[in-house]
């Protein structure tokens, strides 16, 4: 999900730091270029393909990918948000890119795609053919399904049914046929003014979703009044898969002015997950490649050799795209600022700290 804009919003100072760690750990080692990036999108990355999306001159976004060192365009038909595409194992371990296609899609770039778009299907697509398919997850008639994970005979995805404002977290077994739902992130009700906050939203979806083995890690984007800073907030979480009970491991804010911070970018592992905390010092851009134990621990780490857009694992092979330190607003992002890295021996260092969740007390 495209959060620059809402990243460099505003009018105030930086607040303090919401529970994702701030100081970086060791130095990791030098990377490796491995193809330019026109755009700021989500990335993925598994069986030697990194995945993302790329916007046109005429504003349609195409999906790409890095694979055996090219840079290629893949089979897919462009949309007009930036794809929800995860690659991950099918049943047989091959690399298989799962995505949405909507009804009704949202007109340019939004903080909020999946709740402004309507009638959302999974869809599945053979990176190595280009071949198209439905996912075979079934959906009841009105709902939305979008930001979809795979691993193996498992597909986690959200589900938005007309009329709610806070999606679902579910996982569809292929084998059983049955869907289970999972832990959302939270959305506070609390209202922190006298008025009772009548005419006010409260609301929840997923950004960005990755499924692994054992756990499932993605990004909440929440609305209500009672979430620190001047816009929504953002959580990061963990669910684990055998029913234990949701870790929340980073969180997020829009300061009132232009700073803010966002975790992005998550990548389930055996042990926990790896994301990106990536914080805007009003035109200033930081990015601390994080890891997170299934307690919550955490452990950081900054880019030696530039800063941190976004990240990917894939097993132990860890890619990001770097991009500028700093950002004009009123320019946007300079040509040729993004690169695709595979990033040598990172190594991110415990801080002792923990996240909290994006609320006033």
């Amino acid at each position: 999900m495209h959060l620059r804009s809402l990243l460099l919003a505003g009018a105030a100072a930086l607040i303090a730091a919401l529970g994702t760690p701030v100081a970086a750990g060791a130095a990791a080692a030098p990377s490796t270029d491995l193809a330019p990036v026109t755009s700021d999108s989500s990335i993925s990355a598994y069986g030697g393909w990194v995945v993302w999306s790329e916007q046109d001159p005429d504003g349609a976004w195409a999906l790409v990918a890095w694979h055996d060192g090219a840079k290629v365009r893949l089979a897919a038909a462009r949309r007009s948000v930036p794809f929800d595409a995860d690659v991950g194992p099918g049943p047989d371990g091959r690399p298989t890119v799962l995505f949405s296609r909507c009804a009704t899609e949202a007109s340019g770039i939004t903080q909020t795609p999946w709740a402004v778009s309507q009638g959302c299907r999974l869809r599945a697509l053979d990176p190595a053919t280009g071949v198209e398919r439905a996912a075979g997850v079934p959906r009841p008639a009105g709902a939305s399904d979008s930001t979809p994970s795979r691993w193996r005979g498992r597909i986690a995805f959200q589900r938005r049914i007309p009329g709610d404002a806070v999606s679902q977290v579910m996982v569809y077994d292929i084998k059983t046929h049955r869907t289970r739902t999972l832990r959302h992130g939270a959305v506070s009700h609390h209202c922190p003014f006298g008025d009772g906050c009548p005419k006010s939203i409260f609301a929840g979806e997923v950004g960005e979703m990755d499924l692994g083995a054992k756990n499932l890690a993605f990004s909440w984007l929440v609305t209500a009044p009672a979430v620190e800073g001047a816009g929504p907030g953002w959580e990061m979480r963990i669910d684990p898969l055998s029913g234990g009970a949701p870790v929340l491991v980073g969180s997020g804010y829009t300061s009132g002015a232009c700073g803010g911070r966002a975790p992005l970018s998550p990548n389930a592992t055996a042990t926990g997950l790896w994301f990106l905390s990536q914080i805007a010092h009003c035109e200033d851009i930081e990015g601390l490649v994080t890891s997170a134990s299934p307690t919550g621990a955490l452990s950081t780490t900054h880019v030696p050799d530039g800063v941190a857009w976004r990240i990917a694992r894939d097993g132990a092979t860890v890619y990001a795209v770097l991009g500028p330190a700093h950002l004009e607003p009123a320019s946007g992002l300079p040509p040729g600022s993004l690169r695709l890295v595979r990033l040598n021996g990172v190594a991110p260092q415990p801080t002792g700290d923990r996240a909290k969740e994006p609320f006033f007390e």
